[in-house]
């Protein structure tokens, strides 16, 4: 899937940009993340194996290549393409700000802008409202938990699973409740290797609201085409509407 692939790179990108390391530690994080997916695809496969009946051995149907995928998105009239050009400007801001700004896990900001951005406006605004209220609340969540109660490796271990369990099932379903999973998955998953949750949650929560901020502003900018369409149509019936005054 190009859109998933293309996401994924964004937000490696920003995550690699934003984490302090070194040339060799950023190879073994790499080879990390690539161990990460061999172990998600081997799950995959076995699952579709034990619950999918197996399909008949045969040649899979021919598709375009990608130079002719492509090639009808080339023109400005094209939703895609101006998404592109959004999605890179609100990226490029995203990156700027995180960098002026310094604060712990700076790279949250372009990274939610990577993951928030679609190509229509009201779309946009639906997954950013999802996004910060689903942030806010798996904060307020993973911080009652971790730091009023304390809980030990093996239970923040427990609490990662949580996570991921969650954000996998309403990924589909449930986008804000799918954010909840991801911001208890990811914030336990730092205090596992020493993060101090404690003081980054608000960092957290402020860049997710930032991102969504400048994901919404750069939504105006160029709107889609279909978009333009009933702006159009809803000015001319508003014109229709007004009285005649002659």
């Amino acid at each position: 899937n190009a859109r998933v692939g293309g996401v994924l790179s964004l937000v490696l990108f920003a995550v690699f940009l934003g984490i302090p390391s070194s040339e060799r530690n950023a190879v073994e994080d790499c080879l990390l993340v690539g161990l990460g997916g061999v172990l998600v695809l081997g799950w995959l496969v076995a699952l579709r194996l034990l619950f999918h009946r197996r399909k008949s051995w045969g040649a899979p149907p021919l598709s375009p290549n990608v130079i002719d995928r492509l090639r009808p998105r080339l023109n400005l009239r094209d939703d895609f393409f101006r998404h592109g050009v959004r999605l890179a400007g609100a990226f490029t801001t995203a990156t700027i700000i995180s960098q002026v700004l310094m604060w712990p896990h700076q790279y949250w900001i372009p990274m939610t802008v990577a993951w928030v951005a679609l190509p229509d406006p009201t779309g946009t605004a639906t997954r950013v409202a999802g996004r910060v209220l689903g942030t806010l609340v798996g904060v307020a969540l993973i911080t009652v938990v971790i730091v009023g109660a304390g809980p030990g490796p093996y239970a923040i271990a427990i609490l990662v699973g949580i996570g991921a369990l969650i954000a996998e099932v309403f990924i589909v379903a449930n986008y804000l409740v799918c954010v909840v999973g991801v911001t208890t998955f990811m914030i336990a998953l730092f205090t596992l290797v020493g993060d101090p949750v404690g003081e980054t949650v608000a960092y957290r929560a402020f860049c997710t609201i930032l991102a969504g901020v400048i994901t919404i502003a750069w939504s105006m900018v160029w709107p889609a085409v279909g978009h333009e369409h009933r702006h159009l149509f809803r000015g001319r019936r508003e014109t229709d509407a007004q009285p005649d005054s002659s």
